[in-house]
């Protein structure tokens, strides 16, 4: 039987690369869906396209599930940092 050879990690400029673009989808995903809930929420959109849902369709052909998972994730995000920011300091003034 021949030895098989197996790469278990690729190279780094590789992983780096990679890395780097999930990094930037990671941070894409999130300033999108907060853009869209200020668009939304402070109806900066032209009231010519009667909803907001109408307006990303023709704007961004956005369908209306694809807009609000976004805004949901991007409040997700905001969500999370504020109980990580609330855990972190109840933990700073227990141990202080």
């Amino acid at each position: 039987m021949s030895a098989q050879v197996i790469q278990m990690h690729p190279v780094p400029s590789r992983l780096a690369e990679l890395e780097a673009v999930v990094h930037r989808g990671q941070c894409a995903f999130y300033e999108v869906g907060k853009a869209l809930r200020t668009i939304r929420d402070e109806a900066l959109y032209d009231a010519a396209f009667g909803t907001f849902e109408a307006y990303c369709k023709v704007r961004f052909q956005m369908k209306k599930s694809r807009i609000y998972q976004l805004i949901d994730a991007s409040q997700a995000v905001d969500n999370l940092s504020t109980i990580v920011d609330k855990l972190s300091t109840a933990w700073d003034a227990s141990i202080s």
